[in-house]
């Protein structure tokens, strides 16, 4: 795997690199906030996802509750597979999390950060190829997009299913 450039070090010493594609710039959060965010983790497996609450706003999420009262539509964002619920009419929130998640090369030993973004954690979406469908995580999947939805940006959709 080619390692774009070293991020920082996680709590337990551990260096953490970016990757040329690595969703963090997507996201727009910064690498200071990202180096600070990695000195609260302390990763031990092959695959982390961390939420780490800051105690204070950091920025904007745009995963959000939904209910009844949305409108809700879906759509194709730029390079997935399946469709995306979105929330029209509604705005990012401020938040005082960042979800990191990371992945072990194990060539080397080390991290590299997969994505960073704003607020916390999310399932992964029903339509994904990694999961089994019919499955606890397939549920957990269908639960959580039902009560959740991305604020519609129409300069991530492909098109709308």
């Amino acid at each position: 795997m080619s390692l774009k450039k070293l991020l920082g070090s996680c709590a337990n010493g551990i260096k953490v690199f970016d990757r040329p594609n690595s969703h963090s710039n997507v996201h727009s959060v910064s690498i200071a906030l990202i180096k600070e965010a990695l000195l609260k983790i302390s990763p031990n497996k092959n695959f982390v996802v961390e939420v780490i609450n800051f105690n204070r706003i950091i920025g904007k999420t745009n995963c959000v509750s939904v209910d009844k009262t949305d409108t809700v539509v879906m759509a194709y964002r730029h390079g997935r597979k399946g469709p995306t619920p979105m929330v029209l009419n509604r705005e990012p929130e401020d938040c005082s999390s960042l979800t990191v998640i990371l992945k072990k090369d194990h060539n080397s030993g080390n991290y590299i950060l997969i994505t960073a973004f704003f607020g916390d954690s999310s399932e992964k979406e029903p339509w994904d190829p990694s999961i089994i469908s019919g499955s606890e995580e397939h549920q957990k999947a269908k639960d959580f997009w039902a009560t959740h939805a991305l604020v519609y940006d129409p300069s991530t959709i492909a098109q709308m299913a």
